[in-house]
């Protein structure tokens, strides 16, 4: 069954009213996990790629899924420090590009970083913000669905599978050979 998705590139992410010391953001789209990607804002030259995502359009539509943008401080131990985090609905920055009057490869939404007080419980409050460079790609396209899968042993199962599929065709094609 195929679905249409759309392409979102990430441009640029810049964190305003927050020291950059250490700092780094982890991205990634909230129901594709695997899609991690990392930037370093440590150095004035940090590199500050561009990153592209595909949604499904359907996603798209009814906002069940956000771009994450967590923020964390390097530690001079081995833990890192969270310092907050960003969540934002596709649908929103979907909505808003048409919004921009005058917009030259992308579109910008500032946002604010919110952070729990205690371990994820209580109230939020707001750590300075992001400036987020986005776009959207013109045109829908097609992809085969994939079936859902959930968690890590989803995962595993997934790779178990794809696996067993290999060595099968392998075995399949030796037998071939051999008559």
């Amino acid at each position: 069954m195929e679905e249409e998705y759309r392409r979102i590139e990430i441009r640029r992410i810049t964190p305003t009213s927050i020291s950059n010391d250490n700092l780094y953001a982890v991205v990634y789209m909230d129901r594709d996990s695997n899609s991690r990607q990392t930037i370093h804002f440590s150095n004035a030259n940090a590199s500050n790629p561009k990153m592209e995502f595909e949604v499904k359009e359907s996603n798209i539509q009814n906002g069940s899924v956000h771009l994450v943008i967590e923020l964390r401080r390097q530690g001079t131990t081995c833990v890192d420090r969270h310092v907050g985090e960003v969540r934002i609905a596709i649908r929103d920055l979907f909505h808003n590009r048409d919004k921009a009057f005058f917009r030259i490869r992308g579109t910008t939404l500032t946002t604010t970083i919110q952070k729990s007080r205690w371990f994820g419980f209580g109230r939020q409050k707001q750590q300075g913000g992001v400036d987020i460079k986005y776009d959207f790609g013109r045109d829908t396209f097609l992809k085969n669905a994939e079936a859902p899968v959930q968690g890590h042993m989803g995962q595993i199962l997934c790779g178990v599978a794809k696996l067993l599929a290999s060595i099968s065709s392998i075995v399949t094609i030796s037998k071939c050979i051999d008559e």
